[in-house]
């Protein structure tokens, strides 16, 4: 039941805080120093992300997805650290976990892999046994997971999914890297811009920037520092990182950049005074940790919100109560068109409804913007076409007010598709913005 995968992906998202210490200490070998880097990013506030409110940089990642990428990346900084090929085996044996939980965090640890590879040492032969110990730890994970696949039947699907389908589908939801927020345009001129660059809205990217020009300068250095080598991996990962930000503007990577700001600061003695001050700034945000214990106590603030017990999942769960009142527009639906073993297609970028109403995906897309491409939209129309338990099609449902993903409707993304659905489905049903339609015969 994905109801219980997902409880269980709750409780492990919790280890993304001390993922993010056990990164710091791996990069510093310095438990105080460690707290103090957690501290600075937890306390770091931020915006312009996903988030319509000010998060902090460890917030701003998400909860489940990156521990065994952040768990790769430590495993990293200690093998540099202590010249250890045995932590390096364990790094790559990380990455295929990261690869198996996320493409893009598995791309990221693919990365600081081969980068701590060839930083391991400085000859040749050094760094291809950096290499062949990394290969031997991701064989050690990834030949029992492709013998599980291949016993299940779904090891040729899972690789033509990953390494065909899905980078193209990666300008789905793409838009431009770091860019300027208009909303600061009076600041963009000197000297008002040197206070625009320390803005929550902005402080992020300059910071990424000053890591990824540090980490460049850094690796053209001779290997084999001590200190250096794991605050440069950290780099990597950071500077690799910011393309989760043209997804739809996620910052990933402020977590490790705040990370190798202390483990510089630390690795230096003469800038030890920075620390002071870092310690001073974190003063009033740890004070307010008291607050938060008291706001976890109470397992949240659900105000503005209204419980829904009517559904046949997720019961008691709590919605914005325009959306609650959609769900039950479209609870009314479903339990009078479709019968049991009959689903609907959802044409309106709502999957969650599958999960919601007990009702099967008859399609393997389960947003538009996954279908765009002619080819996918003919497979689409073919699964729909020779699955008669699908009566019925989702074509509007208005989440949050949103009905169309950054304003393109999905017609225009999948012509194909709404033309096969205006000859084979009629208008059926209208309430409170939800619309379905019912197949015709």
């Amino acid at each position: 039941d994905i109801g219980d995968v997902l409880r269980v992906r709750a409780v492990a998202a919790a280890l993304l805080p001390a993922a993010v210490y056990f990164v710091a200490l791996a990069a510093t070998g310095s438990a105080e120093a460690a707290i103090l880097a957690f501290l600075f990013a937890a306390s770091l506030t931020i915006t312009g992300t996903p988030w319509a409110r000010p998060v902090s940089a460890i917030e701003a990642m998400p909860g489940f997805r990156p521990i065994p990428s952040l768990l790769a990346l430590a495993a990293c900084a200690v093998a540099l650290r202590m010249r250890s090929r045995r932590w390096l085996a364990i790094a790559g044996g990380l990455t295929v976990l990261a690869e198996l939980t996320s493409v893009e965090f598995g791309f990221y640890a693919i990365v600081i892999c081969i980068v701590a590879s060839l930083r391991a040492s400085a000859s040749w032969r050094g760094r291809r046994s950096a290499l062949l110990a990394v290969l031997s730890g991701a064989a050690i994970v990834a030949a029992p997971a492709a013998l599980i696949m291949l016993i299940r039947g779904w090891l040729g699907a899972y690789l033509h999914t990953m390494l065909v389908e899905l980078p193209p589908l990666s300008e789905a939801y793409s838009i431009l890297l770091f860019h300027f927020p208009d909303a600061y345009k009076d600041l963009s001129t000197f000297p008002e811009i040197i206070a625009a660059l320390f803005i929550p809205r902005t402080v992020w990217f300059v910071l990424w920037c000053l890591i990824a020009i540090g980490t460049a300068i850094g690796l053209t250095q001779r290997a084999g520092g001590r200190r250096l080598e794991p605050i440069l991996i950290l780099g990597v990962w950071t500077v690799a990182a910011a393309l989760s930000f043209a997804e739809r503007t996620n910052v990933y990577f402020l977590a490790t950049a705040a990370i190798c700001v202390v483990a510089a600061v630390s690795a230096a003695p003469t800038l030890r005074w920075v620390a002071v001050v870092i310690l001073i700034l974190m003063a009033a945000p740890t004070a307010r940790l008291v607050t938060l214990a008291a706001k976890l106590r109470t397992r949240g603030n659900v105000a503005g919100y209204v419980r829904y017990d009517a559904l046949p999942r997720a019961r008691g769960g709590w919605f914005e109560p325009d959306n609650a009142r959609r769900l039950a527009a479209a609870q009314e639906f479903i339990d009078r068109a479709l019968r049991p073993g009959e689903t609907f297609f959802d044409f309106a970028n709502m999957p969650i409804l599958y999960y919601l109403f007990d009702r099967r995906c008859p399609v393997r897309q389960y947003e538009t913007p996954f279908y765009e491409t002619e080819e996918l939209q003919r497979e689409v129309i073919a699964r729909l076409e020779s699955d008669r338990s699908v009566r019925a099609a989702l074509t509007q449902f208005p989440n949050q007010g949103f009905v169309a993903i950054d304003g393109v409707p999905n017609a225009v993304r999948a012509p194909l598709v709404a033309q096969y659905l205006r000859e084979n489905f009629a208008p059926a049903y209208a309430r409170d913005g939800v619309v379905f339609w019912q197949r015709r015969q």
